[in-house]
């Protein structure tokens, strides 16, 4: 099942972790902020937000969603999609 996850999937299902993350805080956080909360560069949470990002591991995936209070299996994850 693994080898079957693509990165677009998985750049989908984090685009709905920060959209909740985004809808949770009590100001509009800007996308260093948002970076900074994911443990991740501007641009790859940027490239993400506009669904641009071309590759993403499952690993990266499962931290920036458990750093953004997502999901922290891939099941869970995966879910969002």
């Amino acid at each position: 099942m693994i080898n079957n996850i693509s990165s677009s999937n998985l750049v989908r299902a984090l685009q709905t972790v920060i959209q909740t993350y985004e809808e949770n805080c009590h100001e509009q956080p800007s996308i260093q902020k948002i970076a900074d909360h994911a443990r991740s560069s501007y641009t790859t949470i940027r490239e993400i937000k506009k669904g641009l990002l071309k590759s993403l591991s499952i690993k990266k995936a499962l931290e920036m969603s458990t750093w953004l209070n997502g999901p922290t299996t891939l099941e869970e994850l995966l879910r969002l999609n």
